[in-house]
């Protein structure tokens, strides 16, 4: 590679797969080198955003008879759409993800993604406590978390939700646990106002500390995740006041590390609705609501300027007899030609609202999908002492 100027591959390496970087790494210690630099992660990682057919859809699902542990599958969205599009088989299109420690501890629940990093817990199973990884499937690297001060808390009460600060360049996950009231409503735990204690943790400190309490309640939505939905930099999730008279999105700024308000559409307040899910879409936040009158329809409402109320456009309406009567739905994906991708009770739906037709397609285990993200593979490090395949050899936590 000596004959290769070195303003060449340094403009070709940035556009090059995640998997296939990492072997030119083994090219040459000039290229390994280049791989390695953080700046080149960064760019790399830049380049495959930028790349929408470089997105892929990830999900969680339960073990069937054939596996005693959670799976953790992904397909691009590019062979889903074809697949959908011809009404072909798309299960061998789909990639099983091999998960660390999948032998020793089940179920898991996703804590979210964010640039090519999966946060996942693993839940209590006998002699073990619950624990806490970061994982890179890419490159394999997966790191165990340290216990916070609450511990890992894995029950409907808790959210832990996985995301990045662009300002000092670190990756957090924060907490936030409602912790069991006493019989008189209090709670006996110093600082936890309301029930809820939030804390959360930086990977370049590794640890924990607390943060805000928090003045609101997070409402359960059937299908919505319990990580929040990231757009803009922040987590959301669907809220309301401790007295249920109001509504409103709840967002969690990294970098502020500051829960705050965003507001619904302002016409909902004159239609009846029933907020279904939160999600993004087109990279921006959209949520999608069941409209009983004056006719049964799905609305799915973007915020085309974030922060702004007055931004909320309504973007698509299903009318689908057979969509409108399922109420799992959400909205997973757009494609350049206006389709949009929509995962309801076990289905893939690719909807066409300029025509108002469906195509679906009951893809392998999906009917036991426990949770879905947007996914991009990087090369993004952990600075793991534990790396999948022998380097370091595998270890739970005691």
């Amino acid at each position: 590679m000596s004959n290769m100027p070195e303003d060449v591959y340094s403009e070709i390496l940035p556009w090059v797969p995640a998997k296939s970087a990492i072997i030119c790494k083994s090219v040459c210690k000039t290229w390994y080198s280049l791989i390695s630099n953080p700046k080149f992660v960064k760019l790399h990682l830049h380049r495959t955003i930028e790349k929408k057919n470089e997105s892929k859809f990830v999900f969680l699902i339960s073990g069937d008879n054939d596996h005693n542990y959670a799976l953790v599958s992904s397909i691009s969205y590019d062979l889903l759409y074809s697949s959908l599009l011809s009404m072909g088989d798309c299960d061998d299109a789909i990639v099983e993800m091999v998960l660390p420690f999948k032998d020793s501890a089940y179920p898991v629940r996703f804590l979210g993604t964010c640039h090519g990093l999966i946060c996942m817990m693993y839940a209590t199973i006998v002699g073990t406590a619950p624990f806490i990884v970061v994982w890179n499937p890419t490159t394999t690297e997966c790191k165990i978390l340290p216990n916070s001060k609450i511990g890992v808390v894995n029950h409907h009460r808790s959210i832990y939700s996985f995301g990045y600060d662009p300002k000092i360049d670190d990756y957090k996950l924060v907490t936030v646990v409602k912790l069991q009231g006493n019989k008189d409503g209090s709670v006996s735990m110093r600082g936890s106002k309301n029930g809820y204690v939030a804390e959360i943790y930086t990977l370049q400190s590794d640890s924990w500390r607390s943060i805000e309490t928090i003045p609101y309640m997070f409402s359960s939505i059937p299908y919505d995740s319990l990580s929040g939905v990231l757009v803009n930099g922040a987590r959301h999730w669907y809220g309301e006041s401790r007295n249920l008279a109001q509504e409103f999105i709840v967002s969690f700024d990294f970098s502020k590390e500051r829960f705050e308000q965003l507001h619904l559409p302002k016409e909902f307040s004159e239609i009846e609705h029933y907020v279904m899910t939160l999600g993004v879409l087109e990279d921006c936040l959209y949520l999608l609501a069941s409209v009983i009158r004056p006719c049964i329809q799905h609305e799915v409402w973007m915020m085309q300027d974030y922060g702004v109320q007055e931004s909320w456009t309504k973007h698509v309406v299903i009318r689908h007899q057979w969509v409108v009567q399922l109420i799992f739905t959400k909205v997973i994906w757009s494609f350049a030609d206006g389709k949009i991708l929509l995962s309801t009770e076990g289905h893939l739906v690719l909807y066409d609202p300029k025509q108002n037709t469906c195509t679906t397609k009951m893809v392998r285990n999906l009917a036991w999908i426990l949770a879905e993200d947007n996914y991009v593979e990087s090369l993004v490090s952990l600075h793991s002492d534990i790396i999948r395949g022998g380097i370091v050899e595998n270890k739970l936590p005691l």
